[in-house]
């Protein structure tokens, strides 16, 4: 992962965490383009940018208001296998999320002190770079080996996990559906775990991961094993099959019905 300058601005009104876009590597019609996407449409689980320009230099300020960086966040609580599953299922649903909006995986920075949340409802903000030439699976593996110098030790569950995970994102046929699978296998092997979701973004309905109402499955699971990973699987990436190119106006409406926006 590119590490890049990043510094906080406190202003009367709001908290910036600030990046300087000449540390980016990108092309100028492909970043103007994702400009446009990220300043025009609300993505959840994406902080929200303002881009300041001075010059012909740009500034990306990231709105950090309420929020503290997970690196912090982590070194103030009893992380645990649970807390680090909920990051890793959030990321992959912010990369689905921006997919929609036809911006890849590559521009979300997972760098960890830039990964954010909530101080209220515990949800997760991440940045997304316009045009910044990451490595997906490999910007992961260095984010969980930053997560791995924080964590307790002696949690041989989470620690395990973390390292798992590592490994997973390491090799060179790895999918997301890989770590979703993994993620499931990993907290049934933990002893006397209670599945229950973390605050954030995978704290929602199923209609927003794309279930039919016939697939529901009870609130209060009794198991993990009826946690059916092909379904959850399956709903993810439906929402990878629209053009979103297609009449914007009924685009923008069957996004927002699907991922439950006003």
């Amino acid at each position: 992962m590119k590490h890049l300058q990043t510094r906080v601005e406190h202003t009367t009104r709001n908290n910036y965490l600030i990046i300087d876009a000449r540390d980016a590597t990108y092309t100028q019609m492909q970043s103007m383009y994702m400009l446009r996407m990220l300043e025009e449409n609300d993505i959840r689980g994406l902080l929200n940018l303002h881009v300041h320009r001075q010059g012909r230099d740009m500034f990306f300020y990231y709105d950090i208001s309420g929020e503290i960086s997970f690196d912090k966040y982590i070194t103030q609580v009893s992380a645990d296998i649970e807390l680090i599953r909920g990051l890793i299922l959030d990321i992959i649903y912010v990369v689905n999320r921006a997919e929609a909006y036809l911006l890849p995986a590559s521009g979300l920075y997972m760098n960890i002190n830039a990964i954010y949340i909530d101080r209220m409802d515990k949800s997760k903000g991440f940045c997304y770079i316009p045009g910044f030439e990451g490595s997906f699976f490999r910007d992961l593996a260095e984010c969980l080996s930053q997560l791995m110098s924080l964590v307790d030790h002696r949690d041989r569950d989470m620690v395990s996990y973390i390292y798992r995970i590592y490994q997973e994102a390491l090799k060179p046929d790895c999918v997301l559906e890989n770590l979703i699978e993994l993620s499931s296998t990993c907290v049934e092997a933990a002893t006397h775990m209670d599945v229950k979701p973390q605050s954030g973004l995978i704290d929602m309905s199923y209609e927003e991961f794309g279930f039919e109402e016939a697939e529901k499955v009870p609130e209060q699971v009794e198991s993990v094993e009826k946690f059916s990973i092909k379904k959850l699987i399956s709903g993810l990436y439906k929402k990878l099959n629209s053009d979103v190119k297609k009449n914007k106006k009924r685009e923008d409406e069957r996004l927002k019905r699907l991922f439950g926006e006003e």
